[in-house]
C-alpha cells in the first residue's frame, strides 16, 4: 500500500479555526478525502489524534497520511515513454512543471499509447518510484507550461486552484498584420490554419 504523508506547521491563523475547517479553507482538502482521514484517525494534532472540531493555532504540527483507499485511481495506468526528455521548468515533491512543445499531445486517449508528454513524464518519474498525473491540458498544437502532479493527493487541489483562477493561465499567440493601438480585443473565434486542418484530415 502506498502511503503520501504530510506534516505541515500551522501559520498566519488569526484566531483558532476547527481542524476541518483548516483542512478545508488552507489546505483545500475535498470533503470526502476529510471524511476518510477523519474515519482513520490518520490527522494528528502535535502527535495526537484529536477529533475534527477541536481547534489548531499557529505554530501547531499538523501531520497528514493518505493512502491508495483515499482515490479511485491511485496510478493512472501510463505507460512510460523515455524517447523524449521532458523539460522541467519547476519541481518539488508534490508536482512538475513541463514545457509541452507543440505537437504532441497532452495525454494519451487510447490503452497503450504513448508518445504524449504524459507518457514522458511518467518516464521521468518512474526513475524516482513515483507516477505521472494529469491536472490540465493544452492542445497538440499549442505549447506551453504543463502542471503535472507526482501523487493522487495534489490532484484534486491544483485542480481546485485552477478552476478559482488562483493558478493564473495566460495564453500568448502568434498573430499577422499591424495593430495600430497598443491593446485590441479580439471577439472573434480562432481559425486554425490550412496546415493543422490538413493534418487532421
Amino acid at each position: 500500500m502506498h502511503k503520501w504523508m504530510y506534516q505541515i506547521i500551522v501559520q498566519n491563523l488569526k484566531s483558532t479555526i476547527s481542524i476541518r475547517e483548516y483542512l478545508s479553507q488552507y489546505l483545500l482538502i475535498p470533503k470526502h478525502l476529510i471524511f476518510s482521514l477523519r474515519k482513520d484517525k490518520r490527522v494528528t494534532v502535535n502527535k495526537k489524534y484529536l477529533p475534527m472540531n477541536f481547534t489548531v493555532k499557529n505554530d501547531d504540527h499538523i501531520k497528514i497520511t493518505f493512502i491508495d483507499n483515499d482515490f479511485n485511481l491511485p496510478t493512472q495506468n501510463l505507460f512510460p515513454d523515455n524517447s523524449q526528455s521532458i523539460k522541467i521548468l519547476f519541481e518539488n515533491n508534490d508536482l512538475l512543471v513541463v514545457n509541452k512543445k507543440r505537437g504532441i499531445k497532452t495525454h494519451p486517449n487510447k490503452p497503450q499509447e504513448i508518445g504524449t508528454l504524459l507518457n514522458f513524464c511518467e518516464g521521468y518519474l518512474n526513475k524516482f518510484n513515483q507516477h505521472a498525473y494529469m491536472i490540465h491540458r493544452l492542445d497538440q498544437e499549442t505549447s506551453g507550461a504543463i502542471i503535472v502532479g507526482k501523487n493522487p493527493a495534489v490532484v484534486p487541489i491544483l485542480v481546485r486552484l485552477i478552476k478559482d483562477k488562483t493558478i493564473h493561465r495566460t495564453y500568448l499567440a502568434w498573430v499577422n498584420g499591424i495593430f495600430h493601438q497598443k491593446w485590441v480585443k479580439l471577439i472573434y473565434p480562432l481559425v486554425m490554419t490550412k496546415q493543422i486542418k490538413e493534418k487532421e484530415q
